[in-house]
């Protein structure tokens, strides 16, 4: 049951799996409404610009379920455009340094377009598997390169190794918000990285412990360096759940 706190039509587990999937929430998935909770809320309220009172109002729900998803049990897709085309090889993306990221992609949440995944490449959102993503929200720079490297992904991985290795779970692309732990936007604010399934290759994992570190998942890594992207994994070796179009 939803407490005075949330006033949607969301329930506690959904908020805070949602929350949890974002890296804001640590504390128990387990649907009651505690301080750990409600702090997160506030949060990601403030990081959203929102009003940070803690209450689940409509505004926070689009925010935190943005409608990139359908019901996997009920799934009616839109009709959509011929898909696009993707070269046989990802041309070589231009990253800049992180230095150099404003002035690249200009201010953080502009300049954004949504690209399909492309067909046969089946994702679930990471943290409710329930959900299917149809599509992400990149910044229109990397759009291209993106679909590209995905492509690949699906030419050179079938669907079983893709479960395997969680390249189907969908942990995020766009999200205007600060680095975890600092005050510098986070490469996610303009729509330039993408996470892939955050509940086994955590913040602070090495190699040893997150799941895309292990040499099975090396050639995904290489798809995406080969067209210009960084893996921090691969670079500092934590994270390693992410990819992003801006240099280290």
């Amino acid at each position: 049951m939803a407490t005075s706190a949330n006033k949607s039509a969301r329930s506690n587990v959904d908020i805070q799996r949602a929350l949890k999937g974002l890296g804001i929430y640590t504390g128990k998935v387990d649907g009651i409404w505690g301080t750990q909770t409600s702090t997160a809320v506030r949060g990601f309220q403030r990081i959203n610009g929102l009003n940070d009172d803690g209450v689940v109002r409509k505004a926070t729900i689009d925010k935190l379920f943005p409608p990139i998803i359908a019901d996997r049990q009920n799934l009616i897709l839109p009709t959509k455009p011929k898909p696009q085309v993707a070269p046989s090889s990802p041309t070589k993306l231009y990253t800049p340094k992180y230095s150099e990221a404003l002035n690249w992609y200009g201010n953080v949440g502009t300049n954004q377009t949504d690209v399909d995944l492309p067909e046969g490449y089946d994702m679930w959102l990471a943290w409710d598997l329930r959900k299917k993503v149809t599509h992400m929200t990149l910044h229109k720079k990397v759009a291209d390169s993106a679909y590209a490297c995905l492509v690949k992904i699906k030419d050179e991985f079938d669907a079983d190794e893709r479960a395997k290795l969680g390249l189907d779970l969908f942990g995020g692309s766009l999200n205007v918000r600060k680095m975890r732990g600092g005050n510098n936007w986070s490469v996610h604010a303009w729509g330039a990285a993408i996470d892939f399934d955050p509940a086994r290759n955590q913040l602070r994992w090495d190699s040893s412990k997150a799941r895309l570190g292990k040499l099975d998942a090396e050639r995904f890594w290489r798809i995406w360096e080969e067209a210009g992207w960084t893996s921090l994994g691969r670079t500092k070796n934590y994270d390693w759940m992410h990819v992003q179009a801006v240099q280290l």
